[in-house]
């Protein structure tokens, strides 16, 4: 069971560790109480730790272990295990945003917000004090732009993997720089993952359109050749490919994994 952290309280749990390895140590020894289950917390930031509790976790059925962990860990675990049970579940941006409701903060857009987010840590402590340093001396009414932001915080302009989707699929002059500095920022994983949604999204709206001829500027934009191309290369015909750059030049050659395969096949 993993849930993620916020302001976290351990009151009402038997057991608090901050590894699983003192966890071991001690839960490996109780026995049954006669009344209930032990209750038990464990602190980790570690992936390959909870893998590991969870190829195991029924040689401790007879108590509730609740693992506490961060976003990116749950995120990461749950996309690849979707049967893993997420508790309470708050993400760090669900958090940000009420941070800034509590305090009453008002920001001239959305895109401030989300810049502001990526430019520091996602722990609650680090978000609220950013938050009470923006919010000090200030007039309550008045509204920060990243202009008045970047006078405190160093902000950080984030590619988002959808926008890197859209400039592969109109050949846009900077698509690879952009690309890299994606990349840099959220990981391979979370930009294919993004990207395969993105595309099996647009290809369900590009239907809705052959149906109804209702489109948006998006997909009028771009052409349908690119778009199933793309989609045939990160969903239909992916195999076991997951490095996001491999597919993306695939594609600028007008090729999937299974014509690489059948070209090799033909060559004998």
């Amino acid at each position: 069971m993993i849930k993620a952290t916020k302001k976290t309280s351990f009151d009402g749990y038997d057991y608090v560790f901050q590894e699983f390895k003192s966890m071991y140590l001690i839960c490996n020894i109780l026995t049954v109480p006669l009344k209930g289950m032990y209750r038990v917390a464990v602190k980790s930031d570690w992936e390959t730790d909870i893998k590991e509790f969870i190829k195991v976790e029924q040689s401790f059925a007879t108590m509730i272990i609740d693992i506490y962990c961060p976003e990116a860990v749950i995120d990461d675990l749950s996309m690849r295990d979707q049967n893993i049970p997420i508790k309470d579940a708050v993400s760090a941006y669900q958090q940000f945003l009420d941070l800034i409701q509590s305090k009453s903060i008002l920001f001239d857009n959305k895109k401030t917000i989300q810049v502001l987010y990526n430019s520091i840590s996602h722990e609650y402590s680090e978000m609220d004090m950013v938050l009470s340093e923006l919010n000090r001396d200030r007039d309550t009414t008045a509204i920060l732009t990243q202009q008045e932001i970047s006078k405190k915080v160093i902000l950080k302009s984030v590619v988002y993997p959808r926008q890197v989707l859209i400039d592969y699929l109109i050949l846009g002059r900077y698509r690879k720089s952009k690309l890299e500095k994606c990349i840099s920022c959220m990981g391979k994983d979370v930009v294919l993952w993004s990207m395969v949604k993105t595309i099996t999204s647009m290809m369900e709206q590009k239907q809705v359109y052959y149906r109804t001829a209702k489109s948006n500027w998006i997909l009028d934009k771009i052409d349908t050749f690119n778009l199933i191309l793309m989609y045939r290369i990160l969903v239909v015909e992916r195999g076991r490919i997951r490095d996001i750059t491999l597919l993306l030049e695939l594609y600028e050659r007008g090729l999937s994994s299974y014509d690489t395969v059948f070209e090799e096949e033909d060559t004998f």
